[in-house]
């Protein structure tokens, strides 16, 4: 999949936004294998259900978990130094940010010629 040549030919560090809080992924293979599966987990954040992002090659899970206007965010470090960080983020203002993530992620993915609007529009809405 082109997706995925883009993230290996085009890889660096992004930033995903959680709220005031953010972390560092690489494009590949982080986002690379989050991708097929992050529409899915917004449109679930937006019926209000709970759902983790995992990062295995950074040992790392992101759980929300939404009640109400807010969602509880978990950010789970695992492996030799594991750590647990819990904060409080507007659910609405976090469903944005992912989404502009998304877009951002996809909108490079486009001007660096490695997809075509039409294999974007595809990609997000056959997964969400």
């Amino acid at each position: 999949m082109q997706f995925r040549r883009f993230c290996y030919e085009q890889n660096r560090t992004v930033r995903i936004g959680l709220g005031a809080e953010s972390r560092e992924v690489s494009l590949f293979p982080d986002v690379c294998q989050l991708m097929e599966w992050l529409p899915d987990k917004v449109a679930a954040l937006k019926r209000g259900q709970p759902t983790t992002l995992d990062f295995p090659e950074r040992q790392m899970a992101i759980q929300f978990a939404p009640h109400g206007k807010e969602a509880v965010i978990t950010v789970d470090k695992f492996g030799s130094h594991p750590t647990i960080n819990i904060w409080n983020v507007d659910l609405e203002s976090t469903l944005q940010m992912l989404e502009g993530f998304i877009r951002e992620l996809m909108g490079l993915a486009v001007a660096s010629g490695y997809l075509t609007p039409e294999q974007v529009q595809h990609l997000v809405t056959s997964a969400a």
